[in-house]
């Protein structure tokens, strides 16, 4: 599912995408062509259950980011289960 919504997110223009990577059709679209998929929707792009896209959309989600670094382009949500023996670290750099 992709919906474009004329909401007026920070910085005061009008428009943005939602998308949720739990349809199939979205979601093999991503997988096809991450870049052109991600190119051709509207800023702010909510992309939802981005777990289900796998490295290569988070990747290419970086790449783009490091290409332009204009702040809330992407807002990215999903879900993780976790075993409750399995053990995860986070790592950031500055």
């Amino acid at each position: 599912m992709c919906e474009n919504y004329p909401r007026t997110p920070r910085g005061g223009e009008p428009g943005g995408t939602y998308v949720t990577l739990d349809d199939d059709a979205v979601r093999e679209a991503a997988l096809a062509d991450p870049r052109s998929f991600l190119m051709s929707q509207a800023a702010p792009l909510a992309i939802d259950e981005i777990q289900l896209g796998g490295d290569r959309i988070v990747r290419m989600i970086k790449q783009l980011v490091d290409e332009d670094p204009t702040p809330a382009r992407f807002l990215l949500t999903g879900s993780r289960e976790q075993s409750a023996t399995s053990t995860s670290t986070l790592s950031t750099t500055p």
